[in-house]
């Protein structure tokens, strides 16, 4: 047993088992936080997506190693989607929206030269109504494309074609068994009765030969 037990300390899976578990949540977290960063000021600092995708693409090949070699390989799970992260990036988008079109009315010298034209109050207008067509084009792109990709969608139609097919070609062999079953039952039935008449029409011609 000690020897059994030696070797399993020695084995790489046991080293794993003892590694501690897979916590994916501040990655959500910190991925959050870049995207708001990117949609709430890119008005201000538009190189802000391009620090981000440095940090990203640098926190990827970190966590890559961490899943390797630093933390318990993560069992996996079926999922529909990444859960309420998803509410979540969209209060962050909208957010990014609002507070993209107020920095732009408060920075952008256009919209100060308006400001002057037409007052603050009619300028708070013209952003209120900017900041509402920016959502709808939101809204719009958020219901134009399928969570489904079109390639996945065709496969899950021919494959329900597939199955609509072999179902349908089952059905039409079992009627066919049965249909051949019944003839053939018929055909020995009739072979019978015809058998029987002739027996009995023996019997007849032997009763008046007497």
């Amino acid at each position: 047993n000690k020897r059994i037990l030696l070797e399993q300390a020695q084995d790489s899976v046991w080293e794993e088992i003892m590694l501690p578990a897979h916590n994916s949540f501040p990655e959500y977290v910190q991925a959050v936080i870049q995207f708001a960063y990117v949609t709430s000021f890119s008005v201000v600092l538009p190189i802000t997506p391009l620090i981000c995708l440095f940090n990203h693409l640098l926190s990827m090949r970190l966590d890559a190693y961490k899943l390797c070699r630093v933390r318990r390989r993560p069992l996996a799970q079926k999922t529909g989607g990444i859960g309420v992260w998803e509410h979540v990036l969209h209060i962050v988008t909208v957010l990014g929206v609002i507070t993209n079109c107020s920095l732009m009315a408060m920075t952008n010298a256009q919209f100060r030269w308006i400001g002057d034209k037409v007052g603050n109050l009619g300028l708070f207008f013209i952003v209120v109504v900017w900041e509402h067509l920016m959502l709808l084009i939101k809204y719009a792109m958020q219901t134009s494309y399928s969570k489904i990709p079109e390639c996945v969608v065709d496969d899950m139609r021919k494959e329900k074609y597939e199955r609509t097919k072999r179902r349908t070609s089952n059905m039409r062999a079992k009627k066919t068994r049965r249909s051949t079953v019944g003839e053939t039952m018929m055909e020995i039935d009739k072979h019978k009765l015809e058998r029987k008449t002739s027996i009995r029409f023996r019997d007849a011609d032997g009763m008046q030969s007497l």
